[in-house]
């Protein structure tokens, strides 16, 4: 037994020289392996054995930045190199973090949940203060400009239900998709203009209204504008969004978009895009909440009046209540 363990220890020694003198033999081996090798790691310092180990696997010692290649297909990469898009969903097996974790039922709250007519619709999202922070600070206006014109009925004061009328004209001109033609039109006479439009007001009162409709304090608006380029609208647009967020819950699926209306008017914010045939837009964002879950090719948005008469016929408070993962919300980005 000890000859057959010499034996043993002989042969083990004799590997070690080989291996040692291979060593000595070709010193340019690293270099040479360097070259081959990409890693993301560059240093000129000696290699600890564990380091050594890592970057190799155990399959006829094959680099481990192959394996590395082969972990890159379980993502697509967007166009602009900055965003991975998984090929498969995450695990459903999971903890919800915190953040994500859904505290309000998706749908009306508060007194959006009381509504039975369209006009207490309108009024969650255009509230009170909204309108009364339009009909003072467009008689402000009316005020300033009377002594300009002849006649004092040209330029008389806005009165509240007459506000609402003309919102209500604004709000009519857009269902029936009156964006490209002359408002002139609308109030045609000869058979072809809409008897609503001529039965609320006058096509001069309108346009008068149209001219002298404000938001803000003009006198104080050029200080504010030195900091908030949506000085002119900006209480306004803080209102509204309180209304939005203090009379709806989003579900879990959210998508954020990006939007571009022709914008004529003059202001610093106005993207200049010469594809487009109005030439300069006004870009703005959105948060559009996916009210319909288990859609799958687009997100449509039902209009206001036939989502009301759903809702006023089902008594609930969403048209389809779906979350059916225990998920908090998923944002998506559409660039």
């Amino acid at each position: 037994m000890a000859s057959k363990r010499l034996s043993n220890y002989q042969i083990l020694e004799r590997i070690l020289e080989d291996d040692e003198e291979s060593i000595i033999d070709s010193p340019d081996e690293d270099e040479g392996d360097d070259e081959v090798i990409q890693s993301d790691h560059n240093s000129e310092s000696e290699e600890s054995a564990h380091e050594t180990e890592l970057e190799w696997s155990d399959d006829d010692n094959e680099p481990l930045s192959r394996h590395a290649s082969k972990d890159s297909d379980s993502f697509y990469l967007s166009k602009k190199k900055c965003t991975k898009w998984a090929k498969e969903p995450p695990r459903t097996s999971v903890r919800v973090r915190r953040h994500n974790i859904m505290r309000e039922t998706p749908g009306p709250k508060g007194a959006a949940k009381e509504i039975h007519t369209m006009s207490e619709a309108f009024f969650c999202m255009f509230s009170m203060d909204t309108v009364n922070l339009v009909l003072q600070q467009t008689n402000d206006y009316i005020k300033s400009i009377q002594g300009k014109l002849q006649r004092e009925r040209d330029c008389k004061f806005l009165e509240y239900e007459e506000l609402l009328a003309y919102l209500g004209l604004l709000y009519m001109s857009g269902v029936l998709r009156s964006s490209h033609l002359n408002f002139k039109d609308l109030w045609a006479t000869d058979g072809t203009g809409i008897e609503f439009f001529q039965n609320t007001m006058s096509f001069n009162r309108f346009l008068f209204i149209s001219r002298c409709v404000r938001f803000d304090d003009k006198n104080t608006r050029s200080e504010r504008q030195k900091t908030d380029k949506l000085a002119a609208v900006r209480e306004f647009t803080d209102l509204m969004n309180n209304n939005f967020i203090n009379n709806y819950s989003a579900s879990e699926n959210v998508t954020l978009d990006e939007q571009l209306p022709a914008f004529r008017g003059r202001f610093s914010g106005v993207v200049y895009m010469p594809n487009k045939p109005t030439k300069r837009e006004f870009l703005k964002h959105l948060a559009v909440d996916l009210v319909k879950a288990r859609q799958q090719t687009r997100a449509t948005i039902p209009q206001l009046p036939r989502a009301v008469q759903k809702r006023l016929k089902r008594n609930a408070q969403v048209q389809d209540p779906s979350p059916t993962s225990r998920g908090g919300p998923s944002t998506t980005y559409k660039r």
